[in-house]
């Protein structure tokens, strides 16, 4: 260590605590029932000739259940996230809320409005990065299919549409509007969109994204393949960009051609010619090796820093949902309506031939008992010191089988050097020679631990020390380029704590060296 310096010491954690699935055979994919077992991830420095301990810091990295004071029922579709006056507030089927003091992940959530289905499924807060409403309302998806054959026979048709839906009265406990109509789908509310005949798109799981820098509103939709949509940002309608106005039919087949845009699939496209991909996977597609069915769905898009992210569901919600990124860089003229690329470079809507799949990145698999995550939801908030905290809100269920509906979660969100999210977490001790002047010239160890429940399992990755303070939100560190993003999920995503030894001093640079990692588990991803 030398004279009048400060270090960062750092680490990145996780837990891996989850049965592999098989990546062939009967069992390809399939998730298993697992416990969620306590594991915590330590960071120590030590003196290299003493066993004294300089500084530590210890950190839990098991996921962490969301807990409900009066919980009604579970949350299916994600964990849907905005602020309002003095509350955090998630749409599901039901409104939970929480003072905005209180901490996301660890802190409970209250019981409000009991709603259900009524404004209909994998509901979307019409709200910004920030959590704040652009309009005050919501995106819900309305829909029929599984027709009988007496359905069929009286001509009801497979029916998919997104409405929106307003949210009256005060928060944090909403309520909605009566509806101005019914059909086989559903009530209806004030319908943006809708395709009828078949599944090709899914017109559901409408999520938004609002670009401060051009002022658009964006929003994200479809099963089976996911696809993107301008819509006004005062109405919530769809928007065609070679009128700049709104379509005369709601009906997704009559739309002109860029108005809406594929950018994330799972499935060989069967409807209108211009939506096919250049290349398709074939027939026999059914699935990759982390999944048991070749669909997607419960996309969220964000942009952070110079990228959209385009982040969806991959797999059987059943036994194999995953959560998986994309990303577009927001300077390329068409931004953000794609090509969207994984982390090798392939366009995540070209069928990889070599690889037997659609390319996307691993964000969030299973870990303890939060088993098949899907429908993502990204928001960020600032701590009283101004620390940008990204959050990401999912669904799971604890068993597979899954004998109950789906219950909501959340994670931090930190991003590596490429600019990509992860769910890994940070560890760091500081120390500071110009207020410990003894340790100048001396040699340090770092030593990483762990501990918790018996056969608990975590890793650790990309061990480096900074000069100077290490900050979170300002990401410039990332995981081994193998694997890239690991498949198994971390942690208990709250706030890392660090422990500090002298003072504080300014940000510098991360320029000294990197040491050579340490993995204490086999990790898999693609």
């Amino acid at each position: 260590l030398e004279a009048n310096k400060a270090y960062s010491f750092v680490v990145w954690a996780r837990s891996t605590n989850a049965h592999i699935p098989d990546t062939s055979g009967p069992d390809r994919g399939k998730q298993k029932t697992h416990a969620n077992l306590l594991s915590k991830a330590k960071l120590t420095l030590r003196l290299d000739d003493e066993k004294s301990e300089i500084a530590s810091a210890e950190i839990v990295v098991s996921p962490n259940s969301t807990a409900v004071s009066g919980e009604k029922n579970e949350h299916d579709d994600g964990a849907n996230v905005f602020i309002a006056g003095n509350h955090r507030i998630h749409l599901g089927n039901s409104i939970l809320y929480q003072s905005i003091a209180s901490d996301p992940i660890a802190d409970p959530w209250i019981q409000g409005n009991y709603v259900d289905t009524d404004w209909g499924l994998a509901v979307g807060p019409v709200s910004d990065l920030n959590g704040t409403l652009i309009i005050k309302a919501l995106g819900g998806g309305f829909t029929k299919t599984d027709l009988t054959q007496w359905e069929t026979n009286r001509g009801i048709q497979v029916t998919s549409r997104i409405e929106l839906v307003p949210l009256i009265g005060t928060e944090p406990n909403y309520s909605v509007p009566a509806p101005t109509g019914e059909d086989e789908a559903g009530a209806i509310f004030n319908t943006v969109l809708k395709h009828v005949g078949d599944e090709s798109p899914w017109v559901f799981d409408a999520h938004y994204c609002y670009d401060d820098v051009t002022g658009k509103l964006w929003m994200t939709w479809g099963g089976h393949s996911g696809f993107l949509t301008e819509v006004d940002s005062s109405t919530g309608k769809v928007i065609d960009p070679g009128t700049g106005s709104e379509p005369p039919s709601l009906e997704f087949n009559s739309h002109a051609e860029g108005v809406h845009t594929k950018i994330l699939t799972n499935q060989k496209w069967d409807g209108l010619r211009m939506y096919r991909s250049n290349l398709e996977a074939p027939e026999t597609y059914e699935g990759d090796e982390y999944s048991t069915q070749a669909y997607m769905e419960g996309l969220g898009l964000f942009k952070y820093g110079i990228f959209f992210f385009a982040c969806g569901t991959y797999g059987s919600m059943g036994d194999s949902y995953t959560i998986r990124c994309c990303h577009q860089n927001s300077m390329e003229s068409n931004s953000p309506r794609g090509p969207y690329k994984d982390k090798h470079g392939k366009i995540c809507t070209e069928f990889d031939t070599d690889r037997g799949r659609y390319p996307s990145t691993m964000l969030l698999g299973p870990d303890g008992d939060h088993l098949v995550p899907g429908h993502p939801h990204f928001w960020r908030e600032y701590g009283q010191d101004g620390e940008e905290m990204m959050f990401l809100g999912y669904d799971h269920r604890t068993e597979i089988p899954s004998v109950k509906e789906d219950s909501m979660a959340i994670r931090r969100l930190y991003f590596d050097n490429d600019g990509w999210p992860t769910i890994w977490m940070p560890i760091h001790v500081r120390v500071d020679t110009g207020a410990l002047p003894d340790l100048v010239g001396k040699q340090v160890k770092l030593e990483l631990s762990s501990s918790g429940d018996i056969f608990f399992k975590i890793a650790f990755d990309h061990v480096s020390i900074l000069d100077g303070e290490f900050t979170t939100y300002n990401p410039t560190v990332q995981t081994t380029s193998e694997p890239i993003v690991p498949m198994l999920p971390t942690s208990t995503p709250t706030r890392p704590p660090d422990s500090s030894v002298g003072s504080t001093p300014v940000w510098s640079k991360y320029s000294l060296f990197k040491l050579k990692v340490m993995i204490c588990y086999v990790l898999y991803c693609i």
